[in-house]
């Protein structure tokens, strides 16, 4: 069957087939399974809590639900790409043997670590209420699809660009670990972004994770949809799908070699 031909229930149903095949092999001989994708956020809120709050003192009320509510939607955008590199190299027998579009590869695991942020948000919440910090509002109701739509096409855009440039240059995953730390101090999600100086707000500016973050704070601890960020984001999502499809366009044809 063609890639023109293959009708689109074709298309869809190997996108839940390989988002399925990603969870059972993530939690394959795990005994928490799902909940390590609470775990994970919430002992990191809880060190920086200690560090920030305790310590020194950051004037930011309810700081460990400030906490969350940045490091939820991080977890999907870090996990996204981390586990870019190898989404064509550990698929490498299935794309040599079977003709479909690659990209679904990719496609499947931002919906992957999609579903696991969005099975935090009931746990995000009850964490909300009991701690007098917000709660569901109606806003919500257009605010996380919006959101959802907006930081997965900017995950799926940047991971394609680094899947398709690792199936030949293999240094790629090591680099982006170093990558991924510098730019999680560079996004606000310890912090506030009037907290960073002057000097340095060009460069929070320019990061394409930063109004994603705020967006969700926004949404989540004060009910509103910040339209402002959500404009900024959409700017970032047509960037990344731009190059990462002109990279994936550019690099596919010598998969099948490289691999």
């Amino acid at each position: 069957m063609s890639h023109d031909a293959a009708p689109r229930g074709y298309y869809r149903d190997l996108v839940v087939t390989l988002t399925i095949k990603e969870i059972k092999v993530r939690y394959k001989r795990t005994f928490l399974g799902y909940a390590w994708s609470l775990l994970n956020p919430i002992v990191y809120a809880v060190t920086y809590w200690i560090a920030f709050k305790a310590i020194l003192n950051v004037k930011i009320e309810g700081y460990f639900v400030f906490l969350l509510c940045g490091l939820f939607p991080w977890q999907w955008l870090s996990s996204s790409l981390q586990s870019a590199p190898g989404s064509f190299v550990t698929n490498a027998s299935l794309i040599k043997k079977i003709a479909f579009p690659r990209h679904l590869v990719v496609l499947s695991t931002i919906i992957t670590e999609g579903l696991h942020f969005l099975l935090c948000i009931p746990v995000l919440t009850v964490i909300m209420l009991l701690m007098g910090r917000g709660g569901p509002h109606w806003s919500w109701l257009a605010g996380i699809p919006l959101l959802l739509l907006l930081q997965g096409s900017i995950a799926f855009g940047i991971a394609l660009a680094i899947a398709s440039c690792n199936v030949f240059f293999r240094d790629i995953e090591r680099l982006l670990t170093l990558v991924m730390t510098v730019l999680f101090y560079m996004t606000p999600v310890i912090f506030e972004p009037k907290m960073v100086p002057p000097m340095f707000q060009p460069i929070l500016a320019a990061n394409p994770f930063a109004p994603l973050i705020v967006a969700w704070r926004h949404l989540f601890i004060d009910g509103f949809v910040d339209w402002s960020s959500l404009g900024t984001a959409a700017i970032a999502a047509v960037v990344s799908l731009v190059i990462g499809a002109l990279t994936f366009r550019q690099m596919q044809w010598k998969f099948a070699e490289a691999l």
